[in-house]
């Protein structure tokens, strides 16, 4: 796989062997559980363990003969179907659409919501939140970014000479090519601006350690 923005413009010049063996060109990978494009996009992952989940989901039900009560359907939801469809959400987490006002029609959201209106026996146009507020839940969105700043931490704390930490301090030089750091800095300047709302914010570029200063915030 050659990693570049238009994988259907690939023309192929590179040529790899395994021994005299040449290897395929591919546009998708599937790597350690997530399905990885060419082009970068997690889209396709994204919707990949959306439908894994449901279909452990409907497993589950077909299985189950009797009504349960629903604070052990919510136990199966976080033990089960949750790990499923959040496999690798650090990092495709931060490429998603961030806006809580827009989240409840992305894939995970859709398959969330669609969880709690089924073991409230509700229909299909009931609120979102107000299934979600009856159950006590809250949007996945919010356990996404809690870890996705775990692993930018992760990252941070790491020995300064391994790669992946080398990775993410070269991709903080541009904000718009580190999506994770600019989620990350983003949830700074919003709880600092909630602690000290005089304090004017800049968003535009990481200055340094800014990030190092208020990580602890939120963590």
């Amino acid at each position: 796989m050659v990693f570049q923005k238009r994988s259907s413009h690939q023309d192929h010049k590179y040529k790899f062997h395994l021994d005299i063996v040449a290897l395929e060109h591919t546009k998708n990978y599937t790597y350690l559980g997530l399905n990885i494009s060419a082009t970068g996009n997690f889209h396709k992952a994204v919707n990949d363990l959306r439908d894994k989940a449901r279909r452990a989901l409907y497993a589950i039900k077909r299985n189950i003969q009797f009504n349960i009560p629903i604070r052990i359907w919510l136990k199966i939801l976080e033990s089960v179907i949750e790990p499923i469809a959040l496999y690798g959400c650090e990092v495709w987490g931060p490429l998603t659409n961030q806006d809580f006002t827009k989240w409840n029609k992305l894939q995970i959201e859709t398959l969330h919501a669609k969880f709690c209106k089924n073991i409230l026996r509700v229909q299909r146009r009931t609120p979102n939140n107000a299934c979600r507020a009856e159950l006590g839940r809250y949007p996945l969105i919010i356990k996404i970014q809690k870890r996705a700043v775990k692993f930018y931490n992760h990252l941070k704390g790491s020995d300064s000479q391994t790669f992946h930490n080398k990775a993410i301090t070269y991709r903080e030089m541009n904000l718009e090519k580190s999506p994770l750091s600019k989620l990350v800095l983003v949830l700074c300047s919003q709880t600092q601006t909630q602690t000290h709302p005089t304090e004017p914010q800049d968003s535009s570029t990481i200055r340094p350690n800014q990030i190092t200063r208020n990580k602890k915030i939120i963590t």
